[in-house]
Parts: structure tokens; sequence; C-alpha cells
């Protein structure tokens, strides 16, 4: 009874609001073939006419945050204040019939929603100075010939409804304006390669990002999904989702599959938006917020697939990154969240020679690798000018070393991070040293991964400690913190700038053991002399620092039973 009740007061609802709107939108001319408007049936009182109204001179912004206006005419509807450039075809029938075709579309979302939608502002210029249609807010720019083919759509339910999250507005237009079809998606998502297809992330909807049988595949899935949240939860549900993953075990189950698991971080890649590269050797920019991240070809990431992963790690790692810092220090912290709320852009670029580097300049990083994207990230969130490089490096180490164990979530026997632990250069004995250093200080220090996981960070403080009682680099690392001029400083004992990364985080370590993290990591912002806090030179640091060393750790170096 309750369920038949429903069902009537929707429809109630459904011919309120349509009534409504067609008594205030609905044309009362039409025009014909030849372009002249005829009568049709009008209602008792006279609806407003896209076809009778005034049209008004006006002028816009050409796309956000770009200082030029265009000159429009407008037709001010109760819907939407449709607006045309001037361009080739900058005629009186020109705009009414794109105005006409706005209001329609706008009554037909509202017939099947049952929700007043808000009222927009289209913007029909002649040219997209970046090719391609721009949501903002309530209003919505693109040109005549997107409104006139319906490619505008998503960006109208966007505008219409405050939706935002582009998987529900491709799902919304297949429904509404398309045909939806659920044909192959069974059989499509019983192979386990295509399960990330599942998110619906924008990137799996861009033609030209995606392949064709991709698109094909994201947009039907978009369309099940909305379909069977609108069912089974109604339309304020559909609005407020952001990711398809809470809704994949019971979609999942009607369709007859195994529901596709979707990667940690991947509630916040659902709000991503995607578009196709502007130039050839770029393949896509995807946007989260305020982080922009533009991909090369040849980098790390360029299928569909590698894409929303590095874009999951980066966000799962960048939480972890913000909680490490937070849980250290307040006053490093408030910077950090202050600069991770600011925009923010990766390139992630190709790497040719294998060597190059990765490294941040400002609020930009470029990347060739993705396990440095949190090593990175630290620099753009703490780092300050002019402090100390090399205790710059070691927070950056510190604080990256948590987010990498767990955003990688792979072997470090594939991602390279092991590597010199199967050199053939390596001797039985220094394999042995290496080893048992690792595991010493996981067990000294306790894991701060699941144990199913390499500890990043047992691993390269481990090696460190190694390389500086032993004084010997199975892998040849040659990289200082401060690059050719750190080769070019004097003995590790006298020059903190010839320091590996490593070497320096374990040497922070002990500081801020010994000195305590309130005294030693403010010196990242104010640049206060090190020795003038510890009331020591450098060289007696690291003597220090060395003893603590070879007491805590160097009777694991001794020749093996």
């Amino acid at each position: 009874v309750k369920k038949e009740k429903r069902v009537v007061m929707k429809k109630l609802l459904l011919a309120v609001l349509c009534s409504a709107l067609l008594l205030t939108c609905g044309c009362a001319k039409r025009p014909t073939e030849t372009g002249v408007p005829t009568e049709t049936a009008a209602p008792t009182e006279a609806p407003f006419s896209v076809w009778d109204a005034e049209i008004i001179e006006s002028s816009h912004m050409r796309e956000k945050e770009y200082m030029s206006f265009f000159e429009t005419r407008m037709i001010d509807a109760p819907l939407a204040a449709v607006h045309l450039e001037a361009g080739d075809d900058y005629s009186d029938e020109a705009l009414r019939a794109t105005a006409d075709k706005v209001v329609t579309d706008i009554m037909t979302l509202a017939e099947y929603t049952g929700e007043a939608p808000r009222r927009i502002a289209v913007y029909a210029a002649d040219q997209l100075l970046k090719k391609r249609i721009q949501l903002l807010g309530d209003h919505l720019i693109c040109t005549a010939a997107d409104v006139e083919s319906g490619e505008y759509r998503e960006a109208l339910i966007g505008a219409c409804y405050d939706i935002t999250i582009p998987w529900v507005q491709a799902g919304l237009t297949e429904i509404v304006f398309g045909s939806p079809s659920e044909i192959g998606l069974k059989e499509y998502y019983e192979d386990g390669a295509h399960a990330l297809t599942a998110s619906c992330a924008a990137v799996y909807l861009v033609p030209g990002v995606a392949d064709d049988a991709t698109v094909t595949a994201a947009r039907q899935t978009s369309a099940s999904i909305a379909s069977f949240v609108l069912e089974t939860k109604g339309f304020g549900a559909l609005k407020a989702m952001t990711g398809t993953e809470d809704a994949l075990p019971a979609w999942a189950a009607r369709l007859g599959i195994e529901a596709p698991v979707l990667p940690d971080g991947s509630s916040g890649a659902a709000i991503m938006t995607a578009f196709k590269g502007v130039t050839e050797d770029r393949i896509c920019e995807i946007r989260i917020d305020n982080i922009i991240m533009y991909f090369k070809r040849g980098g790390f990431a360029e299928t569909p697939d590698e894409i929303f992963e590095f874009a999951c790690r980066f966000l799962l790692g960048a939480d972890i990154v913000l909680a490490e810092i937070e849980e250290e220090s307040p006053s490093l912290s408030e910077l950090a969240r202050e600069r991770f709320r600011s925009p923010i852009v990766i390139n992630v670029l190709d790497d040719p020679t294998g060597s190059s580097r990765s490294f941040a300049l400002g609020e930009n990083i470029d990347l060739r690798y993705q396990s440095a994207a949190w090593h990175e990230l630290v620099h753009v969130l703490i780092w300050t000018e002019p402090s100390a490089r090399w205790l710059q490096e070691a927070a950056a180490q510190r604080f990256s070393y948590r987010a990498m164990s767990i955003a990688m979530q792979a072997s470090y026997d594939e991602a390279g991070e092991m590597e010199f632990l199967a050199s053939p250069e390596l001797s039985e004995e220094d394999r042995y040293f290496y080893t048992r250093a690792l595991y010493i200080y996981l067990d000294e220090r306790g894991s701060y991964v699941p144990s199913d996981l390499i500890d990043y960070q047992a691993l390269r403080r481990s090696y460190a400690i190694c390389s500086l009682l032993l004084e010997y680099d199975p892998a040849g690392e040659k990289n200082t913190l401060a690059g050719a001029m750190g080769a070019k400083c004097g003995e590790k004992n006298t020059d903190p700038y010839a320091l590996s990364y490593d070497e320096a985080a374990v040497m922070l370590d002990y500081l801020i053991d010994t000195y305590g993290s309130e005294n030693i990591l403010p010196i990242l912002l104010t640049n206060e002399p090190l020795e003038e806090v510890c009331a020591k030179d450098y060289p007696e640091l690291f003597a220090d620092f060395i003893a603590y060393l070879n007491e805590n750790y160097g009777g694991f170096l001794s020749e093996p039973d």
C-alpha cells in the first residue's frame, strides 16, 4: 500500500511540475520550414515563448580566468538565459532555435527526474579557446553546434542540478536522452581485466583517452548504475553520489556478476574530470579539485587503468603524508594543509634515458617515476627558502616513507627498490649485512605498514645505516642532496651536503630522537642554524650520530656466524 501511495504521489508531482513548466515555458509558436513562426494552441494564460521573446544585447567573459569578453544577444527565458555570440549565424532565428532546444531539454530533464531544476545560463560562443565545453556552476559555455548535436547535455545536467561528477552526468544523459543498454555488460565484466572501468571515472569516458570499446562500456555502466540507484534510492541519492564503489556490490548482484574491486583511494579519484591532451605528445589532463595532472606519452601512466590507479595511489598517499606531518609538527601541518588546498600541478613525463630525475619547483612537480610522487609532494607542502637543503630532503624522505609503502602496494623487487639485494656485485657477506639490518630495524621500530607489505621506511633507513657504517654503497648511488654541489663538498663527517637522501633521513631521525621534533622540525621553516639549536657544530654532531649508529647497529654488522 505504501509503495502504491508513493507511485501515486510521484505521478501527481510529475503532473504538477510538467504543467507548471509547460505554462511557463511551452512554445506557443514554432517555426515552419521557411522559418516563419506559426500559431499553435495556447493555454488560457499565455505562456512564455522563445519565438516571441525580446532579444537583449549582452556580453560575457570568454572563459574562466581569461579576461576577455564576447558580445552576445540573449533570450531571458524563465528556466534559462540563453546567449549566442556574434558569429557566422547570428540571426534572430538561430538564437531562438538555440534557446528553444535548451528549454525543451530542460523540460525533458525535469519531467524525468521529477525535480525542478535551478535557473541556469547557457552561452553559445562562436569558438571555444580550450576546445571543450565548460561547466561553471549554474552556467555553461559551449557552441551552438554543441546545443544542436546534444553534446552539451552532460554539462546542462550539471548546471541544472548542481551535479559535477562526470559519470552521473553521462549516465543521466544516456537514460534521459539516449537509448541505454546493458547488452554485453555481463560478459564485459566477467573478464577481470576490465574491473576498473566499473569506477566510471572520467578518464574512461573521454574518446581519444580511452578506446571506443572502453568508452562505450563506461557509458553503458554509468547509465546502468545510475538507473539502478534511481530505481532503488531515488534522484536525491544519485545526486549525492561521487564514486560508484558503494553501489557496485548490489548492482553487480542484479547483473549476475562478481562485484568489481576498485583500488584504495578510488573514492577521492571519483570526482576527477578528464580532457584529451591538447598536444600530440600529451595523452590527457585530469583535475581533482585543485590538483591538475598532465600525462605525457612514454610516461609510467598511459592507459586509462594506469592513469586511474596512479590518481588513486597519489590521493591515498597524500592523505598519509598530511597525517604524518600533522602527527609530528602542528606548525608544519598548518602550512602543509594550506598548500595542499592551493593549486598543485603534476606533470607525468617520459624518461627516455632512464636517468632523468623527478623534482618539485613551487607548486609544480615533474614526475618521471611514481615512487617519487610523495617525496616531491612533501617539498611542495613544506619547502621554504633558504632552509637547509639536506634537512629538506631528509624531511621529504621521512614524511613520504609510509605513503610509499602503503600506496604502492607492490613488491619492491618489481618496483626496483630492492635491486641492490640481488645485485651480482654484492658479496654474500654484504648481502647478509644488509638483509640482517633490515629485519633488525623492522623488529626494533615496528612496521608502520600492514605485515603483508615491505616497510619502505625500514628498508631505506636500514640501507642508509649500512652504507654509513660499512662505508660501502653496493648500488653505486652517487646522487647527493645538492646534486653536483654535494660531490664537490667535503667528507660526510665534515659537510652535511655530502649525505645521500636516506642517510640524511637517518640523521634526522637521530636529531629528533635526541633533541626533540619541536626543536628540529621548525628549522625547516625558520632556517635557524642547526648548530645553534643543538649547541654543537656539524662535525661533532655527525660524530655523535655515527657513534649512536655503531652502538645500536654496529653489532649486527659483524661477521656472520
